[in-house]
């Protein structure tokens, strides 16, 4: 999908949006597991922020910026 300028912007400009890593911060998230006995191990599920990305943001900027 080829994202125009103003879309891109919008999206970088959500409050969620990590700029270190391009990741959403709202639905990455880290999973503790504490089955180990000697020490409790986390996963991460890291999403990133892509031009295709189907978040609540980006639906009502597409739906308000119909071409």
């Amino acid at each position: 999908m080829i994202e125009s300028k103003e879309r891109e912007a919008y999206r970088m400009k959500c409050k969620h949006y990590n700029y270190a890593s391009d990741h959403c911060s709202k639905q990455s998230h880290g999973r503790k597991r504490f089955n180990l006995p000697y020490a409790p191990y986390v996963e991460f599920v890291d999403f990133v922020c892509t031009p295709d990305c189907n978040c609540e943001r980006m639906k009502r900027y597409d739906k308000l910026n119909k071409k």
